[in-house]
C-alpha cells in the first residue's frame, strides 16, 4: 500500500539485490517494454517454461559492457547506474578478491536453496576500474555452501586481479 519512486526501486535492486524492490518494478512496467530490452540486448525474456539457469554469463557482462561503452542508454544513465552499483552493500566476491581502493561497479545475486533444488547459486558480475586497464569479471557458482560460493568468487578474482596487475 505504499508509493515508492522508480530510482528508489532501481536503487534498492541494484545495491542491496532486493528482490522484493525488483518484482515492484517489473510489476509496474507494461510487459512489452520489458521484451523489448531484452529482445535488444538478446538476452532471453523469463517466463514460467524458461529454466532456471537462463541466462549466460555472456549475457549477463553484455550489460556491463553496454553500461560502460553507454551503447544502449545515455551517458548520464549509464554512469548512474554504474555508480549505483559500485556502492551495493556486498563487499564480497569480486571486491574482496581487489584492493580496497579498486572501484568495482558489481552486481551479485544469491538464490537460496530449497526443497526442490538444495543448492545455492551466487553470482557477482561487474566491471573492475583498474587504473590503467578496467576490465569485466563475472563468475557464476552453484553449491551447498554460501561461504564456500564467495570464497571461490574472491580466489578467482584475486587470481584475475593479480594477472592484470602482472601483465602491466
Amino acid at each position: 500500500g505504499q508509493e515508492y519512486q522508480v530510482k528508489t526501486l532501481i536503487e534498492r535492486t541494484l545495491r542491496l539485490s532486493d528482490n522484493i524492490a525488483f518484482n515492484l518494478l517489473v510489476e509496474n512496467i507494461p510487459t512489452k517494454y520489458l521484451v523489448k530490452v531484452h529482445q535488444d540486448l538478446s538476452i532471453t525474456y523469463p517466463s514460467e517454461a524458461t529454466p532456471e539457469d537462463f541466462i549466460s554469463v555472456r549475457s549477463y557482462s553484455s550489460i556491463f559492457r553496454i553500461l560502460y561503452n553507454a551503447s544502449y542508454l545515455s551517458r548520464e544513465y549509464s554512469e548512474y547506474l554504474l555508480n549505483v552499483l559500485a556502492d551495493t552493500t556486498f563487499n564480497e566476491g569480486l571486491v574482496a578478491g581487489v584492493p580496497n581502493d579498486t572501484l568495482v561497479s558489481h552486481k551479485f545475486g544469491l538464490k537460496n536453496g530449497n526443497t526442490h533444488s538444495p543448492e545455492y547459486q551466487l553470482h557477482d558480475c561487474g566491471i573492475v576500474y583498474y587504473p590503467s586497464q578496467p576490465y569485466l569479471l563475472c563468475v557464476m557458482t552453484k553449491g551447498n555452501n554460501p561461504q564456500a560460493l564467495e570464497q571461490t568468487i574472491t580466489e578467482i578474482s584475486r587470481a584475475v586481479y593479480e594477472t592484470v596487475v602482472t601483465d602491466q
